[in-house]
């Protein structure tokens, strides 16, 4: 059994993450010369998997508990965070975003 103060932490390491990177990833956008639309794109990325996926990851979590969904969003989150140190550039920028997105779904 997982314990509340274990889930809290996760959940406040996530949800750090998620904000963090939503505004650190619009400055990495900036800095590698991206035009202010480009910018809006990658920010706007963070919000599309949440819409689509809500109702699924509802549903996940109604089936098999708190636990999977919480480990699979602190993981996303975390692979979102390296994916533009791993690889630099606009495109990886894109996927964080996504990544974030996604994480922040579960």
């Amino acid at each position: 059994m997982m314990s509340i103060r274990y889930i809290l932490a996760l959940t406040l390491f996530s949800m750090t993450g998620v904000r963090a990177g939503r505004v650190m990833l619009a400055l990495y956008a900036l800095h590698l010369g991206a035009q202010p639309v480009t910018v809006g794109f990658v920010a706007a990325a963070f919000s599309v998997p949440p819409m689509m996926l809500s109702i699924i990851a509802g549903r996940f979590t109604d089936r098999v508990g708190v636990k999977p969904p919480l480990i699979i969003g602190a993981a996303g989150g975390g692979l979102g965070m390296l994916m533009p140190y791993l690889f630099p550039g606009m495109p990886a920028l894109f996927v964080a975003a996504f990544m974030n997105g996604f994480a922040f779904t579960f």
